[in-house]
């Protein structure tokens, strides 16, 4: 009985060793092959290739060598013995995926659905092809930017000595080290706050670095600034406008290249005439090529009708941002608006790192919805000279580049359709192709769409040339200093360049925001009535 029960071992170990071995037999050349197996002249099964159906109606095959033949010998075999045809080596497939070997990826769905992981392996330098360090702004209430995962991404600027007391660069901000203390109005001394670090960590936490987790954005810089009121993300706002400017003026000399900003704080119920000073600032940002991602709230309201700040303010720099979940979806408790909300981004229980450094998998909100599409806008100034250019000296031109490649880039989602401009949710990948294969273009053909007016407004004629973009139905909307809507009116323009004579005779000695905008392009000009 115990030599039975021994022998039977014997016999399962052996024939457990020989399917090891025919399942794990090295395959040394494949091919896809078509042959007629109504030709009986050729052999099948050969000690050393198989052929294996892949399909039959096609007379298609996939033929494993498993020795190491010879060219000839291969040839010998798919010629004379198999009378083969259209003969296909076959070729190892790129992995479309860049995944990093942060702990907690696999748990970074977000990150997959919009295809991060995929952009990642187009180009991860964070650096612009002629050598400039991208950097994105991030306002929030506070940071811990001296986190393992946060602070190898955080901007510093080298030419400021740290806590002295001095502006030893001259830019007008003492100690502005890391980032600045817009409550503070000084310094770089920010709030300990969960909030702002968990925003930051979702943007740019350095990738690929064995630690938690990832950013959207693995090697960008974020410049930081710290706000709690209306004041202070002017000061914020202020902030970033004054280093881009200095940038662009002294050819890097100077200053920071920031390209987009990311804002997770607003102010439900609120209008632009609520808050006039909040809403010209962006102008500014406009002026030196700064877009503007913005949060929309975490309530399923329409803002286009109840009110939001900063994403209703009428400026071409500004992307109102809401909240998509797993099933592609716009979260039920996240805001909505034709007109001023302009793409989702998913952002329901993804992960994060706390002030503290821990990590979790459970928040939520259009807060860190936004900073993935400012890291996207962010990351694209890695794939093409030409928007680089144009964002030093054409910078309005390049913010209605990149809204144009942001707004026709991704899925378009049932849910979104009448919930945002675009009716997209955001796709860093398909970005990143559609900017390249525009790249190539005249870039700067984008400057020539848009507003220019020919007059001031002195008696009752406002005239101005629109030159269109790829659309046909255009809004015209006027509004005046505090953000109310004085004028509205539909077009359709089947022309580039369309002359546009407006009576506004009656109308108060003001300025006003003129504002142009289609399904997925928006432009906007200043005059003043005299």
């Amino acid at each position: 009985m115990i030599i039975n029960l021994i022998y039977k071992k014997l016999v399962l170990c052996l024939l457990l060793l020989s399917c090891n071995f025919l399942i794990g037999q090295e395959v040394y050349q494949q091919y896809l092959i078509e042959v007629n197996r109504s030709d009986n002249s050729f052999k099948d099964n050969q000690s050393n290739y198989k052929l294996i159906p892949v399909n039959s109606s096609q007379n298609l095959y996939k033929i494993n060598f498993y020795s190491d033949l010879t060219e000839h010998e291969i040839n010998q075999v798919l010629n004379d013995e198999l009378h083969a045809k259209n003969v296909r080596k076959s070729q190892k497939a790129d992995l479309r995926s860049c995944a990093p070997n942060d702990k907690n990826f696999g748990d970074q769905y977000n990150l997959m659905k919009m295809r991060f992981d995929e952009l990642w392996c187009l180009n991860n330098s964070g650096l612009t092809p002629s050598g400039d360090t991208i950097v994105v702004g991030i306002i929030d209430n506070g940071f811990n930017y001296s986190l393992p995962d946060i602070l190898p991404n955080i901007y510093t600027n080298y030419k400021e000595i740290p806590d002295n007391l001095k502006d030893d660069d001259g830019n007008g901000y003492v100690d502005d080290y890391y980032g600045f203390n817009g409550i503070q109005s000084q310094g770089d001394n920010h709030p300990l706050v969960n909030h702002g670090t968990q925003v930051s960590s979702v943007l740019g936490a350095k990738g690929n670095n064995q630690l938690l987790m990832t950013g959207a954005a693995q090697n960008i810089k974020m410049m930081i600034c710290s706000a709690s009121s209306n004041v202070d993300m002017i000061n914020c706002y202020e902030y970033f406008y004054n280093m881009k400017k200095k940038y662009n003026e002294s050819n890097g000399r100077e200053g920071a290249f920031i390209v987009c900003s990311s804002t997770s704080l607003g102010f439900a119920n609120q209008f632009p005439k609520d808050q006039p000073e909040l809403c010209e600032v962006f102008e500014k940002l406009n002026s030196v090529g700064i877009s503007s991602t913005a949060a929309t709230v975490n309530e399923n309201i329409n803002v286009d009708i109840q009110g939001d700040l900063p994403g209703l303010c009428p400026s071409i720099s500004i992307i109102g941002v809401t909240n998509t979940g797993r099933s592609d979806t716009k979260v039920s408790s996240a805001g909505y608006g034709k007109t001023n909300v302009d793409i989702g981004a998913t952002g329901e229980n993804i992960p994060s790192i706390s002030a503290l450094g821990e990590y979790s998998t459970n928040i939520s909100g259009t807060s860190f919805s936004t900073p993935q599409v400012a890291a996207a806008i962010g990351l694209m100034y890695q794939f093409c000279n030409s928007l680089t250019v144009l964002s030093k000296t054409k910078p309005d031109s390049a913010i209605l580049y990149i809204n144009d490649v942001l707004l026709n880039s991704g899925p378009q989602l049932i849910g979104l359709k009448n919930a945002t401009s675009s009716g997209r949710r955001l796709d860093a990948y398909e970005m990143a192709i559609n900017l390249t294969r525009k790249c190539n273009q005249v870039i700067g053909d984008s400057s020539k769409t848009g507003i220019l007016l020919r007059n001031t407004p002195i008696q009752s004629l406002l005239q101005f040339d629109f030159t269109k973009g790829n659309e046909t139905n255009y809004t015209m909307e006027i509004f005046d200093l505090l953000g109310q809507l004085v004028y509205s009116k539909k077009y359709e323009f089947n022309t580039k360049v369309n002359v546009i004579n407006l009576d506004i005779e009656g109308w108060a000695a003001a300025s006003y925001y003129l504002r142009i905008r289609g399904d997925s392009e928006k432009y906007t000009k200043a005059f003043v009535k005299i």
